[in-house]
């Protein structure tokens, strides 16, 4: 499936890039990168996020930009270099925030929320999580909700908060279902999340 995937990116990359579209090849470069990372090949995935904040940074798109250095910092986080991942969702964020990108901005905030659970920091994770809740919520964007609220569910642990845990899962779990409910198909109903 994801060489397929992959397969097919790579053909919309020098499409783009035949055809003048270096916005476009930006945008697709970004898909390969977080197609090899949900491979398991976060390398090979680091190696396209970064050729594609080579782009954005040529064509001047700081939108762009802002996604691509997203995709770097993830890419980071997935080979373990929390610091480098931090330094690229920290520009991601500044960008975000700059082109009022209310929802890379709740996405970049979840991300870092997450690296400070890994590294032991609830009470760093807490109000970035809490941010991006607010803006997932305004959105209207369900995978940031619920990743918000993994997060704030997790800081709740760490706090020994059970019952503020099991409240996000819960809500968690609700937004899932109303999700699965709202997609149907032939074969009867399914959802499908995506956590980044």
């Amino acid at each position: 499936q994801y060489e397929r995937a992959i397969e097919h990116y790579e053909q919309c990359v020098n499409l783009c890039g035949w055809a003048g579209e270096r916005r476009s090849v930006a945008v697709v470069l970004g898909e390969l990168a977080t197609t090899w990372m949900a491979s398991g090949n976060a390398q090979r995935g680091l190696e396209y996020a970064r050729r594609g904040l080579e782009v954005t940074r040529e064509i001047g798109v700081e939108h762009l930009e802002g996604v691509a250095h997203r995709h770097v910092g993830y890419a980071y986080e997935q080979l373990g270099n929390l610091a480098e991942s931090t330094r690229h969702q920290e520009r991601a964020l500044e960008l975000a925030r700059k082109t009022g990108a209310q929802l890379d901005e709740a996405a970049t905030l979840n991300a870092l929320s997450g690296i400070h659970l890994q590294q032991g920091e609830p009470d760093k994770a807490a109000p970035r999580a809490k941010r991006a809740l607010q803006l997932a919520q305004h959105a209207r964007s369900p995978d940031q909700e619920v990743e918000a609220r993994m997060n704030l569910a997790l800081v709740a642990r760490a706090n020994h908060d059970s019952a503020a845990a099991l409240d996000h899962l819960n809500k968690s779990v609700d937004i899932i279902d109303g999700i699965r409910g709202r997609v149907r198909t032939d074969s009867g109903k399914i959802g499908y999340f995506d956590t980044r």
